[in-house]
């Protein structure tokens, strides 16, 4: 008996998810096998489904042939062939997908190693680590088994392929998303789901939030999971103020796409977030402490190192030649401004901001206590490059440690050379 095309590729499709890494990498080899007009004998087509078993008679093959052959009768057009089988991604899905294999390839070489992926790949919000039920390294290894396990170097083409296979049963473009999203941390916002949770966890370390008291009301039953309303309402209750999108991108990431209801594992984003305090089930690895300081991008003394503010490729080399001259003024006249902030800061009349001053003060204090005068846009990039804040109040602990000539990282100031006359001359 002989299906419809239809049922017959829909059958071909299934078997090639589910044999899963040995199919990319035939259809990787089939693809390399293409003549200039994109066909494949029909020898090699024969192959390729024995290779594969696929789940098709003789009957089967012979209407896929008839199908999918060329003008000529002696090759099979085999893109055609693909394409009947998952369809073509669309222009969302394909750019997503190029997006995050320009994540992967770091290196722009055109192709990754299955290190890479390992390293790259987001494991930890796989449902089954989430809820406990499995762990990163096996979670890791069965995706690559799925996928790309079987290719030492991994192309663009590869992941395109990949993704198209799985696409065919992903209906909409939302859930899509949240799949790239679990996979890669990757958004067609190029929203960065990490910058997020660097946020979140400044504040909770700042304001010592228990996180984890504020979720656990909106689950009763402790079953791991809340509404995506729950979630942005747990954040706003303990004071973490995100955008909408931010929320949305946090939700994706710990979002559990086989829940019936799409729901977020509150637990996991707990687990992450209390990093900052300590580690999960230490009991287990007695030797194991925490940093008495978490490792956070834009917490002191991190903070006090590099000013924070990224002004982009140009305003940032006009800002760091104007740090650089006024570092050389510093060396040259022995002088540390710390101390002089410092007294600006203390200052009755000043805000009393810790480790900040205004943008007046801090000018004021370069012109008549340093000697430094700057012109007024280059004293609007220095003071846009120290408000770590965004709030107009400028960093002066930052800048000190940018200009100060005795500051560690800084050059030390040249060793001065004396005549020998003066070396060899008797000391009283």
């Amino acid at each position: 008996m002989v299906l419809p095309l239809f049922f017959v590729l829909e059958r071909v499709r299934d078997h090639l998810i589910q044999t899963g890494a040995k199919s990319i990498e035939e259809i990787s080899k089939a693809k390399k096998k293409l003549d200039g007009d994109k066909h494949l004998s029909k020898e090699d087509f024969t192959q390729f489904v024995s290779v594969l078993k696929l789940p098709v008679n003789q009957e089967e093959i012979s209407e896929l042939v008839k199908t999918y052959e060329s003008c000529c009768k002696k090759h099979i057009r085999f893109l055609d062939f693909l394409w009947g089988l998952r369809e073509k991604l669309n222009d969302f899905r394909e750019t997503l997908v190029r997006k995050a294999f320009k994540k992967l390839d770091q290196h722009r070489d055109g192709h990754v190693t299955l290190d890479r992926l390992r390293e790259v790949y987001n494991a930890k919000c796989h449902p089954a680590v989430m809820l406990e039920r499995c762990d990163v390294h096996k979670v890791t290894e069965a995706f690559l088994a799925a996928s790309f396990g079987n290719l030492d170097r991994t192309t663009v083409h590869d992941v395109l392929e990949y993704y198209a296979l799985i696409s065919s049963t992903i209906t909409s473009d939302d859930r899509f998303e949240v799949v790239i999203m679990k996979h890669w941390k990757v958004a067609p916002d190029n929203i960065e789901v990490d910058d997020v949770i660097n946020k979140v966890k400044l504040v909770v370390y700042k304001e010592r939030i228990r996180s984890r008291e504020f979720m656990r009301d909106f689950d009763p039953l402790r079953g791991r999971l809340i509404t995506e309303d729950q979630f942005a309402s747990a954040l706003d209750n303990s004071a973490v103020e995100l955008s909408p999108r931010q929320v949305r991108a946090l939700c994706d990431n710990y979002r559990v796409p086989e829940d019936p209801q799409n729901r977020v594992c509150w637990t996991a984003f707990c687990d992450e977030i209390d990093t900052v305090f300590t580690f999960k089930e230490l009991e287990k690895t007695p030797w194991r402490e925490p940093p008495p300081v978490p490792d956070l991008r834009g917490l002191a003394p991190e903070r006090f190192e590099h000013g924070i503010v990224d002004l982009g490729p140009e305003r940032e080399a006009k800002a760091t030649a104007i740090v650089e001259r006024v570092r050389a003024q510093c060396l040259q006249r022995r002088i540390s401004t710390r101390g002089i902030f410092d007294d600006f800061a203390s200052n009755r009349n000043s805000s009393k901001a810790v480790g900040h001053v205004t943008k007046q003060q801090f000018l004021q204090a370069l012109a008549s206590k340093v000697g430094i005068r700057l012109t007024a846009d280059d004293a609007d990039l220095l003071a846009l490059k120290f408000d770590d804040l965004g709030n107009g109040m400028v960093n002066y602990v930052a800048f000190s440690v940018e200009v100060d000539p005795f500051i560690p990282h800084n050059p030390p100031p040249p060793h001065p050379v004396f005549p020998p006359a003066l070396i060899n001359a008797p000391h009283y």
